[in-house]
C-alpha cells in the first residue's frame, strides 16, 4: 500500500462520488455504477488500465507501473466510493429529507394527519407553517421548490452561492453523524467477519477473485497470465462483438440488425393464464442470457447455482397455490406483506447460521474486545473493529433516541439494519450475485410484529427515515463493495488491518464533497427519476399515514403517543399473518441448512429462499441455471481438467460483458461532452437491470 496507490484510488473515489450522480440522474446517461458490486466504471476500466496504460508505464520505466498490491489498493478505494452517488447513499439521502416537505402541502391526508408534524426538526429540512401546524415559517421556499423544478436554465446552471445551503446544515448535522457511525459501523462488521468467512469457511468470493484474476501477475511480468490466454480473448471478444451490435442497433432505434441475448415464452400464458397475475411474469415468459451471470455461476458451487437458477422457478407454484386458496401475497417494498416477512424470517435464520459457525471465533473477540485481554490466536485489527462496532452501535442508538426514537425500538431498528447488510454481504461473497435486494426493512418488520398502535406514530416516522436513508436499497451498499475489497487486498498481499483506515477515510472525504455537488446539481435539474421523486420520499411516509389512520379509527391514537419505551413492548400486538411468514421464512432456511451439511447429496442450498421473489433473480435465474448446465456438461463429459482449461473463457464472458457495456458509456459521455445533448432514452444501452 504506496502513497501513490492511496492518492490516485482517492482522486477517482472524488471523481466518482461527484460525477457519477450527474452523470446519473441530471444528465441521465449510461450509469457508471451499472452492474451494482460489479461497477463498471471500476472493473471496465481497471481492465483497459492494465492491458495498456501499466505496460506502457512499464515500457518507459519498469517503476512507474503499478505493482498489483498498488492496484488492489486502488480498486478497494474505488470500490468503496461507489456506493456514494448511488442508492447506498445519495439518491436515498437527499430526498428523503426534502421531498416529503412538498408531499405534505399536495396531499390530504398527510396534512389531515399532520404526519410532518412528528419528524424531529434534526431529520428533515424546516417545514413550513402550511405544511405542519408545528413547522417553522421563515423558511426559504426554494429550499424545496427548487428540487421539484429544478433552478438550472439551458446553457446557464444555477450560481453556486445561490443554493439554499443554510436549509440543509442541521440536518446534515444529524445524518453527517449518523452516516458517520455507521460507516465506521460497516466497516468494523466487514473486518470482523472477514477471517471467519475467508478462511475458516472458506467462501468463494466470486467477485474478488474475478478482479484479483486480472490484476495479479508473477514478478517480472507486464501482465496477469490469463491475458496470455487465447481462450481469454475468444470469450472477451465474443461477448463484445455482441454487445456493440446491438448498442449499435439500440442507438439507431432499432433499425439495424441484433444478436439476439433474449427469448419470449408468452405462448405458456395460453395453457396457463394464472401467470398473469404473477408479479415476476417476465422472468417466466421471456428468457435473457446475462454472460456474466453465466461465467460467475460457472466458478461456484453446483448447489449454489442450481439454488440461485432454480429459486423463481419453485417460487411460482408456491405462489400460485397460495394465491389460488386466497392467501394474499402482495408484498410492498417497505410495509411488507408475507414475501417480504418471509425474507426478513430467512435473514435472521442466516444470521444465526453465521453466528453458530463462527461462534468460537466471534466470542473470543468479543471478550477479548470488552475485557481488553490480548489473545495471541487473534488479529488486533478484529479486536479494534470490535470495540468501533459496539461504539458505533451505541452511539446510533442514543442519535436517535436523542430525536425521539424509544431505546428498545433503536436498538431493534439498527440490529435489523446491519442483519441486513451481513447478509447481504455474505450472499454476495459466497455467490458472486452483484445485484441483490433484501425487500423488506424495519419499518415494516416492526409494523407487522409490534402494530402501529404499539410503535406510535413518531417511533414509525424516526425509523421509515432511518430505513430509507440507510439501507433501503442495498444493491449499492457500502459493506458488500468493501468486504469484495477486503479479499483483493489480501490476494494481493495487503493486510487487511491496513485497509480501514483509508477506505474510511477515502469514503468520508469523496461523501462530504459528492452531497455539496449533488446538491447543487439537485438544484440545477430537480429531481428527474422516480426513484427521486416517489418512491424514496413517499414509501414510508404513507406506511405511517395508514396506521395512524387506522390507529385514530380504533380510539387509541392519542394512547399509542403516551406510551413509555417498556410500555411499548408491552403492548405489542404481532400480525398473525407476520407471524407465519417469518416462521416459514427462518424454517425453510433452517431446515435445508441443516438437510445440506447432514446429507452430501441434497442439491439445494438455503441462499434461495433469501433472493427468490425478487427483481434480480427474476433477471438472472435464468443465467444462473444455464450456467449450472453448462458447468455439469463440462465436468461430466470433460473432468476437473477441462473444467480448469474452461476457466479463462468464463473470465473472458464476465471482462467481454464489462467491456462491451463501458464502450456504450463512453459513447454516451462523449456524444454528449461533443454535442451538449444527452442521448435519448431509448438510444442508451443500459444492459444491467437497475
Amino acid at each position: 500500500m504506496t502513497f501513490r496507490a492511496i492518492i490516485v484510488g482517492l482522486l477517482g473515489a472524488i471523481a466518482i462520488a461527484t460525477i457519477g450522480y450527474l452523470n446519473d440522474e441530471a444528465l441521465k446517461l449510461a450509469s457508471l455504477i451499472a452492474g451494482q458490486q460489479l461497477p463498471i466504471a471500476v472493473i471496465g476500466t481497471m481492465i483497459v488500465m492494465l492491458v495498456t496504460v501499466n505496460p506502457l508505464l512499464g515500457r518507459l520505466r519498469p517503476s512507474w507501473s503499478f505493482r498489483p498490491a498498488e492496484l488492489g489498493t486502488v480498486t478497494m478505494l474505488l470500490l468503496v466510493s461507489c456506493s456514494i452517488p448511488s442508492r447506498g447513499l445519495m439518491i436515498n439521502l437527499l430526498p428523503a429529507l426534502s421531498m416529503p416537505v412538498h408531499y405534505s402541502q399536495i396531499d390530504p391526508g398527510w396534512r389531515r394527519n399532520n404526519l410532518l408534524g412528528y419528524v424531529p426538526p434534526a431529520m428533515m429540512l424546516p417545514i413550513p407553517s402550511s405544511a405542519s401546524g408545528e413547522g417553522e415559517g421563515n423558511v426559504n421556499p426554494n429550499a424545496v421548490n427548487w428540487l421539484v423544478t429544478g433552478a438550472g436554465q439551458k446553457g446557464r446552471w444555477l450560481p453556486f452561492d445561490k443554493v439554499p445551503w443554510s436549509a440543509w446544515t442541521r440536518p446534515m448535522i444529524f445524518w453527517g453523524s449518523m452516516l458517520a457511525m455507521m460507516t465506521i459501523a460497516v466497516i468494523a462488521l466487514a473486518l470482523i467477519v472477514h477471517r471467519q468467512w475467508s478462511s475458516h469457511e472458506r467462501l468463494r468470493y466470486p467477485i474478488a477473485d474475478f478482479t484479483t484474476t486480472l490484476l495479479s501477475r508473477p514478478e517480472g511480468a507486464k501482465v496477469a497470465p490469463v491475458f496470455r490466454n487465447k481462450l481469454f480473448w475468444i470469450g472477451l471478444s465474443v461477448v463484445v462483438i455482441i454487445h456493440f451490435v446491438n448498442g449499435l442497433n439500440q442507438w439507431y432505434n432499432e433499425k439495424l440488425v441484433s444478436i439476439p441475448l433474449s427469448f419470449s415464452f408468452a405462448a405458456i400464458r395460453t395453457k396457463w393464464p394464472q401467470i398473469d397475475d404473477y408479479p415476476w411474469r417476465s422472468g417466466v415468459l421471456s428468457f435473457r442470457i446475462y454472460p456474466v451471470v453465466i461465467g460467475f455461476s460457472f466458478f461456484l458451487a453446483s448447489e449454489v447455482s442450481l439454488s440461485l437458477g432454480l429459486s423463481q422457478l419453485i417460487f411460482l407454484p408456491i405462489w400460485l397455490l397460495l394465491v389460488a386458496r386466497g392467501v394474499d401475497m402482495s408484498t410492498h417494498y417497505v410495509g411488507g406483506g408475507v414475501g417480504g416477512w418471509q425474507r426478513f424470517g430467512s435473514y435472521v435464520a442466516l444470521g444465526l447460521m453465521m453466528l453458530y459457525a463462527g461462534r468460537r471465533y466471534y466470542g473470543q473477540v468479543l471478550m477479548a474486545a470488552i475485557t481488553f485481554r490480548r489473545r495471541e490466536a487473534l488479529e488486533r485489527s478484529a479486536v479494534w473493529a470490535c470495540r468501533l462496532l459496539l461504539l458505533s452501535l451505541a452511539g446510533m442508538v442514543c442519535l436517535a433516541v436523542s430525536q425521539g426514537l424509544p431505546w428498545p425500538l433503536a436498538i431493534l431498528t439498527f440490529l435489523m439494519i446491519l442483519l441486513m447488510m451481513v447478509c447481504v454481504s455474505r450472499v454476495n461473497a459466497e455467490t458472486g450475485l452483484f445485484f441483490l435486494q433484501p425487500r423488506w426493512q424495519p419499518l415494516g418488520v416492526l409494523v407487522g410484529f409490534f402494530g402501529g398502535a404499539a410503535l406510535g406514530p413518531q417511533a414509525m416516522v424516526i425509523i421509515g427515515l432511518l430505513g430509507m436513508v440507510l439501507c433501503l436499497d442495498t444493491s449499492q451498499a457500502l459493506m458488500p463493495y468493501f468486504v469484495n475489497s477486503l479479499r483483493i487486498c489480501e490476494n494481493l498481499g495487503v493486510r487487511p488491518a491496513r485497509t480501514a483506515l483509508p477506505a474510511g477515510g477515502t469514503y468520508a472525504i469523496a461523501a462530504m464533497l459528492g452531497i455539496i455537488v449533488a446538491l447543487w446539481v439537485s438544484y440545477n435539474f430537480g429531481f428527474r427519476t422516480d426513484w427521486t421523486r416517489n418512491r424514496v420520499p413517499i414509501d414510508s411516509f404513507n406506511i405511517v399515514n395508514r396506521e395512524i389512520t387506522d390507529t385514530r379509527i380504533a380510539g387509541q391514537l392519542e394512547q399509542s403517543k403516551s406510551l413509555s419505551p417498556l410500555e411499548r413492548l408491552a403492548a405489542f400486538r404481532p400480525d398473525q399473518k407476520f407471524l407465519a411468514s417469518a416462521g416459514v421464512g427462518l424454517a425453510l432456511v433452517l431446515v435445508v441448512g441443516l438437510l445440506r451439511l447432514r446429507l452430501p447429496w441434497w442439491p439445494l442450498h438455503p441462499v434461495a429462499f433469501l433472493v427468490w421473489d425478487t427483481s434480480p433473480m427474476n433477471a438472472f435465474s435464468q443465467s444462473f441455471l444455464l450456467g449450472w448446465l453448462i458447468k455439469t456438461a463440462v465436468m461430466r463429459l470433460g473432468g476437473h481438467q477441462t473444467y480448469n482449461k474452461a476457466k479463462p473463457l468464463m473470465t473472458g464472458l464476465i471482462a467481454g460483458d464489462l467491456l462491451g457495456v463501458l464502450v456504450w458509456m463512453v459513447i454516451g459521455a462523449v456524444y454528449y461532452l461533443t454535442t451538449g445533448l444527452s442521448p435519448t432514452e431509448s438510444q442508451i444501452y443500459t444492459f444491467f437491470p437497475r
